[in-house]
Protein backbone atom coordinates (compact mmCIF):
# COMPACT_ATOMS: atom_id res chain seq x y z
CA UNK A 1 0.00 0.00 0.00
CA UNK A 2 2.84 2.37 0.92
CA UNK A 3 4.62 1.46 -2.30
CA UNK A 4 1.52 2.33 -4.36
CA UNK A 5 1.23 5.65 -2.51
CA UNK A 6 4.87 6.47 -3.27
CA UNK A 7 4.30 5.64 -6.96
CA UNK A 8 1.23 7.91 -7.07
CA UNK A 9 3.15 10.73 -5.38
CA UNK A 10 6.03 10.36 -7.85
CA UNK A 11 3.61 10.38 -10.78
CA UNK A 12 1.82 13.45 -9.43
CA UNK A 13 5.15 15.22 -8.85
CA UNK A 14 6.30 14.40 -12.37
CA UNK A 15 3.01 15.68 -13.82
CA UNK A 16 3.25 18.94 -11.88
CA UNK A 17 6.89 19.40 -12.96
CA UNK A 18 5.93 18.75 -16.58
CA UNK A 19 3.11 21.29 -16.43
CA UNK A 20 5.42 23.87 -14.84
CA UNK A 21 8.01 23.20 -17.54
CA UNK A 22 5.42 23.68 -20.28
CA UNK A 23 4.10 26.93 -18.75
CA UNK A 24 7.60 28.33 -18.17
CA UNK A 25 8.73 27.41 -21.68
CA UNK A 26 5.72 29.27 -23.07
CA UNK A 27 6.55 32.53 -21.30
CA UNK A 28 7.72 35.61 -23.22
CA UNK A 29 10.00 38.13 -21.54
CA UNK A 30 9.04 40.98 -23.90
CA UNK A 31 10.01 42.46 -27.25
CA UNK A 32 13.76 42.39 -27.87
CA UNK A 33 13.84 43.78 -31.41
CA UNK A 34 15.19 47.09 -32.69
CA UNK A 35 11.88 48.95 -33.16
CA UNK A 36 10.28 49.27 -29.70
CA UNK A 37 8.51 52.51 -30.66
CA UNK A 38 6.69 50.92 -33.58
CA UNK A 39 6.00 47.84 -31.45
CA UNK A 40 4.35 49.96 -28.74
CA UNK A 41 2.40 52.00 -31.28
CA UNK A 42 0.88 48.87 -32.82
CA UNK A 43 -0.56 47.43 -29.63
CA UNK A 44 -1.97 50.81 -28.55
CA UNK A 45 -3.71 51.37 -31.91
CA UNK A 46 -4.49 47.95 -33.42
CA UNK A 47 -7.07 45.83 -31.52
CA UNK A 48 -6.35 42.14 -30.97
CA UNK A 49 -2.59 42.60 -31.02
CA UNK A 50 -0.94 40.29 -28.53
CA UNK A 51 2.58 41.63 -28.97
CA UNK A 52 4.26 38.31 -29.76
CA UNK A 53 4.17 35.42 -32.21
CA UNK A 54 3.00 32.16 -30.66
CA UNK A 55 4.96 29.38 -32.33
CA UNK A 56 3.76 26.60 -30.04
CA UNK A 57 4.86 26.04 -27.39
CA UNK A 58 7.12 29.11 -27.45
CA UNK A 59 6.78 32.81 -28.17
CA UNK A 60 8.96 35.01 -30.34
CA UNK A 61 9.07 38.67 -31.35
CA UNK A 62 6.61 39.81 -34.04
CA UNK A 63 8.05 40.67 -37.42
CA UNK A 64 8.62 44.42 -37.84
CA UNK A 65 10.21 45.89 -40.97
CA UNK A 66 11.23 49.52 -41.43
CA UNK A 67 9.99 50.40 -44.92
CA UNK A 68 10.70 54.10 -45.34
CA UNK A 69 11.46 57.39 -43.60
CA UNK A 70 10.59 60.91 -44.74
CA UNK A 71 12.63 64.11 -44.61
CA UNK A 72 11.19 65.00 -41.18
CA UNK A 73 12.19 61.69 -39.64
CA UNK A 74 8.82 59.94 -39.62
CA UNK A 75 9.07 56.19 -40.08
CA UNK A 76 6.78 53.76 -41.90
CA UNK A 77 6.79 50.20 -40.52
CA UNK A 78 5.28 46.87 -41.50
CA UNK A 79 4.06 44.62 -38.65
CA UNK A 80 2.99 40.97 -38.65
CA UNK A 81 2.34 39.05 -35.46
CA UNK A 82 1.28 35.77 -37.01
CA UNK A 83 -0.35 34.56 -40.18
CA UNK A 84 -3.77 34.35 -38.51
CA UNK A 85 -3.73 38.03 -37.58
CA UNK A 86 -3.73 41.24 -39.60
CA UNK A 87 -0.82 42.74 -41.49
CA UNK A 88 -0.45 46.33 -40.24
CA UNK A 89 1.24 49.46 -41.53
CA UNK A 90 2.06 52.10 -38.92
CA UNK A 91 3.60 55.55 -39.03
CA UNK A 92 5.63 56.81 -36.09
CA UNK A 93 5.71 60.62 -36.10
CA UNK A 94 8.72 60.72 -33.78
CA UNK A 95 10.10 58.94 -30.75
CA UNK A 96 12.48 59.38 -27.88
CA UNK A 97 14.19 56.75 -25.78
CA UNK A 98 11.07 56.11 -23.73
CA UNK A 99 8.13 57.64 -25.68
CA UNK A 100 6.57 57.13 -29.10
CA UNK A 101 4.47 59.88 -30.75
CA UNK A 102 1.73 59.36 -33.33
CA UNK A 103 -1.57 60.64 -34.69
CA UNK A 104 -4.19 58.62 -32.78
CA UNK A 105 -6.68 56.62 -34.86
CA UNK A 106 -4.79 57.65 -38.02
CA UNK A 107 -1.43 56.01 -37.40
CA UNK A 108 -2.25 52.44 -38.52
CA UNK A 109 -3.99 50.59 -41.31
CA UNK A 110 -4.47 46.83 -41.27
CA UNK A 111 -5.21 44.10 -43.79
CA UNK A 112 -6.49 40.56 -43.41
CA UNK A 113 -3.95 38.00 -44.52
CA UNK A 114 -5.09 35.59 -47.26
CA UNK A 115 -6.36 32.14 -46.31
CA UNK A 116 -3.58 30.49 -48.27
CA UNK A 117 -0.96 31.37 -45.64
CA UNK A 118 -2.98 30.33 -42.57
CA UNK A 119 -1.53 26.82 -42.56
CA UNK A 120 2.12 27.81 -42.28
CA UNK A 121 3.50 25.72 -39.43
CA UNK A 122 6.07 28.24 -38.25
CA UNK A 123 3.67 31.18 -38.76
CA UNK A 124 6.62 33.29 -39.88
CA UNK A 125 7.29 34.64 -43.35
CA UNK A 126 10.70 35.42 -44.83
CA UNK A 127 11.15 39.19 -45.24
CA UNK A 128 10.89 38.88 -49.01
CA UNK A 129 7.51 37.12 -48.76
CA UNK A 130 6.33 39.58 -46.13
CA UNK A 131 7.13 42.47 -48.48
CA UNK A 132 5.44 40.66 -51.35
CA UNK A 133 2.33 40.21 -49.22
CA UNK A 134 2.39 43.89 -48.30
CA UNK A 135 2.59 44.89 -51.97
CA UNK A 136 -0.32 42.55 -52.73
CA UNK A 137 -2.63 43.82 -49.99
CA UNK A 138 -1.83 47.55 -49.91
CA UNK A 139 -2.40 49.43 -53.15
CA UNK A 140 -0.36 52.47 -54.15
CA UNK A 141 -3.49 54.60 -53.69
CA UNK A 142 -4.06 53.31 -50.13
CA UNK A 143 -0.44 53.91 -49.21
CA UNK A 144 -0.51 57.43 -50.63
CA UNK A 145 -3.71 58.27 -48.73
CA UNK A 146 -2.27 56.82 -45.52
CA UNK A 147 0.88 58.91 -45.85
CA UNK A 148 -1.11 62.05 -46.60
CA UNK A 149 -3.27 61.46 -43.53
CA UNK A 150 -0.07 61.37 -41.49
CA UNK A 151 1.43 64.53 -43.07
CA UNK A 152 4.22 62.56 -44.74
CA UNK A 153 6.97 64.95 -45.78
CA UNK A 154 5.34 67.90 -43.99
CA UNK A 155 5.97 69.43 -40.55
CA UNK A 156 4.50 67.51 -37.62
CA UNK A 157 1.16 68.84 -36.39
CA UNK A 158 1.82 68.98 -32.66
CA UNK A 159 -1.89 69.51 -31.91
CA UNK A 160 -2.74 66.11 -33.38
CA UNK A 161 -0.01 64.26 -31.52
CA UNK A 162 -0.64 61.63 -28.90
CA UNK A 163 2.02 59.56 -27.17
CA UNK A 164 2.59 56.32 -25.33
CA UNK A 165 5.34 55.18 -23.00
CA UNK A 166 7.47 52.60 -24.80
CA UNK A 167 7.08 49.27 -23.06
CA UNK A 168 7.87 45.63 -23.80
CA UNK A 169 5.27 43.67 -21.78
CA UNK A 170 5.95 40.01 -21.17
CA UNK A 171 3.56 37.07 -21.40
CA UNK A 172 3.46 34.55 -18.56
CA UNK A 173 1.76 31.68 -20.36
CA UNK A 174 -0.40 30.91 -23.43
CA UNK A 175 -3.56 32.07 -21.63
CA UNK A 176 -2.35 35.47 -20.45
CA UNK A 177 -2.72 38.83 -22.20
CA UNK A 178 -1.44 42.36 -21.55
CA UNK A 179 -2.55 43.82 -18.25
CA UNK A 180 -2.94 47.50 -17.43
CA UNK A 181 -2.81 49.15 -14.02
CA UNK A 182 -6.59 49.35 -13.61
CA UNK A 183 -8.47 46.41 -12.13
CA UNK A 184 -11.02 45.69 -14.85
CA UNK A 185 -14.52 44.27 -14.24
CA UNK A 186 -13.39 40.91 -15.60
CA UNK A 187 -16.03 38.81 -13.85
CA UNK A 188 -18.71 41.13 -15.27
CA UNK A 189 -17.39 41.04 -18.84
CA UNK A 190 -19.64 38.15 -19.82
CA UNK A 191 -22.93 39.85 -18.92
CA UNK A 192 -21.79 43.24 -20.21
CA UNK A 193 -20.68 41.81 -23.56
CA UNK A 194 -23.81 39.73 -24.03
CA UNK A 195 -26.07 42.67 -23.13
CA UNK A 196 -24.39 44.78 -25.80
CA UNK A 197 -24.45 41.92 -28.30
CA UNK A 198 -28.21 41.49 -27.87
CA UNK A 199 -28.73 45.27 -28.23
CA UNK A 200 -26.74 45.10 -31.47
CA UNK A 201 -28.97 42.37 -32.89
CA UNK A 202 -27.02 39.19 -32.08
CA UNK A 203 -29.22 36.12 -31.78
CA UNK A 204 -27.47 34.76 -28.69
CA UNK A 205 -28.80 31.34 -27.57
CA UNK A 206 -30.57 31.22 -24.22
CA UNK A 207 -27.93 28.89 -22.80
CA UNK A 208 -25.35 31.67 -22.97
CA UNK A 209 -27.70 34.34 -21.69
CA UNK A 210 -28.66 32.35 -18.59
CA UNK A 211 -25.07 31.27 -17.89
CA UNK A 212 -25.46 27.57 -18.62
CA UNK A 213 -23.06 27.65 -21.57
CA UNK A 214 -19.47 28.65 -20.91
CA UNK A 215 -17.54 31.47 -22.59
CA UNK A 216 -13.81 32.11 -22.68
CA UNK A 217 -13.13 35.83 -22.35
CA UNK A 218 -9.83 37.51 -23.25
CA UNK A 219 -9.03 41.00 -21.95
CA UNK A 220 -6.02 42.82 -23.41
CA UNK A 221 -4.86 46.29 -22.33
CA UNK A 222 -4.17 48.74 -25.16
CA UNK A 223 -3.58 52.33 -23.99
CA UNK A 224 -3.80 54.88 -21.16
CA UNK A 225 -4.92 58.51 -21.42
CA UNK A 226 -3.51 61.54 -19.57
CA UNK A 227 -5.81 60.95 -16.59
CA UNK A 228 -5.36 57.22 -16.11
CA UNK A 229 -8.31 55.87 -18.10
CA UNK A 230 -7.48 52.62 -19.87
CA UNK A 231 -8.59 51.31 -23.26
CA UNK A 232 -9.03 47.52 -23.43
CA UNK A 233 -9.82 45.02 -26.17
CA UNK A 234 -12.12 42.19 -25.05
CA UNK A 235 -12.88 39.11 -27.12
CA UNK A 236 -15.23 36.17 -26.66
CA UNK A 237 -17.53 33.98 -28.74
CA UNK A 238 -20.74 31.99 -28.66
CA UNK A 239 -22.13 29.11 -30.70
CA UNK A 240 -25.39 28.61 -32.55
CA UNK A 241 -26.15 24.95 -33.23
CA UNK A 242 -28.05 23.72 -36.25
CA UNK A 243 -30.52 20.84 -36.03
CA UNK A 244 -29.63 19.72 -39.53
CA UNK A 245 -25.90 20.21 -39.13
CA UNK A 246 -23.44 17.34 -39.12
CA UNK A 247 -20.05 17.58 -37.40
CA UNK A 248 -17.92 19.61 -37.97
CA UNK A 249 -20.64 21.89 -39.34
CA UNK A 250 -23.16 21.33 -36.55
CA UNK A 251 -22.67 24.85 -35.23
CA UNK A 252 -21.60 28.34 -36.25
CA UNK A 253 -19.22 30.32 -34.04
CA UNK A 254 -19.87 34.03 -33.63
CA UNK A 255 -17.13 36.25 -32.26
CA UNK A 256 -17.73 39.17 -29.94
CA UNK A 257 -15.01 41.80 -30.24
CA UNK A 258 -15.40 44.82 -28.00
CA UNK A 259 -13.48 47.87 -26.86
CA UNK A 260 -13.98 49.30 -23.38
CA UNK A 261 -12.66 52.29 -21.45
CA UNK A 262 -12.28 51.91 -17.68
CA UNK A 263 -11.69 54.78 -15.23
CA UNK A 264 -8.52 54.63 -13.08
CA UNK A 265 -10.55 53.62 -10.02
CA UNK A 266 -12.10 50.71 -11.96
CA UNK A 267 -15.47 52.42 -12.39
CA UNK A 268 -17.34 52.81 -15.68
CA UNK A 269 -20.66 53.91 -17.12
CA UNK A 270 -22.40 50.67 -18.20
CA UNK A 271 -24.36 52.55 -20.87
CA UNK A 272 -21.38 54.06 -22.66
CA UNK A 273 -18.06 52.47 -21.71
CA UNK A 274 -18.12 49.61 -24.25
CA UNK A 275 -18.51 49.45 -28.02
CA UNK A 276 -18.59 46.50 -30.43
CA UNK A 277 -16.14 46.44 -33.32
CA UNK A 278 -17.70 45.86 -36.70
CA UNK A 279 -14.26 45.27 -38.25
CA UNK A 280 -11.12 45.09 -36.13
CA UNK A 281 -9.01 45.80 -39.21
CA UNK A 282 -10.82 49.14 -39.55
CA UNK A 283 -11.55 50.28 -35.98
CA UNK A 284 -10.72 54.00 -36.20
CA UNK A 285 -14.24 55.47 -36.22
CA UNK A 286 -15.40 53.21 -33.39
CA UNK A 287 -12.35 54.03 -31.26
CA UNK A 288 -12.99 57.75 -31.82
CA UNK A 289 -16.64 57.38 -30.86
CA UNK A 290 -15.82 55.45 -27.70
CA UNK A 291 -13.12 57.91 -26.65
CA UNK A 292 -15.48 60.84 -27.17
CA UNK A 293 -18.21 59.15 -25.11
CA UNK A 294 -15.83 58.40 -22.26
CA UNK A 295 -14.01 61.76 -22.23
CA UNK A 296 -10.64 60.39 -23.28
CA UNK A 297 -7.85 62.84 -22.35
CA UNK A 298 -10.33 65.20 -20.68
CA UNK A 299 -10.30 66.11 -16.97
CA UNK A 300 -12.99 64.12 -15.16
CA UNK A 301 -15.02 67.22 -14.25
CA UNK A 302 -15.27 68.21 -17.91
CA UNK A 303 -16.53 64.92 -19.35
CA UNK A 304 -19.78 65.45 -21.22
CA UNK A 305 -19.51 69.23 -21.30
Amino acid sequence: MKKQTKVKICMLTATVCLLLLIVCSCSYSGYKGEYPGAYTLVYTQVPDTRGARFLGPNYDDPQILLLETDSIGRALYLYLEDTEGPLSLVIVQKESEDTVYFYPEDSAISFRTPDRIYDLYEKKLPDSELLSLYNELCSAEELSAFKELNDWGKPIDEIRLDSAAITRPGIDNPWSYRKGKVITPFFNWRDLMLDLAVKNGHNVPEGFLNGNDGMNIYDSYMATDKYGRELHYIESSYYVYSEEGVYPESYTRYYLEMLAIINPDGSFDPDSFMIELSDKCDPDDEIRELKERCGWNQPFGEVGK
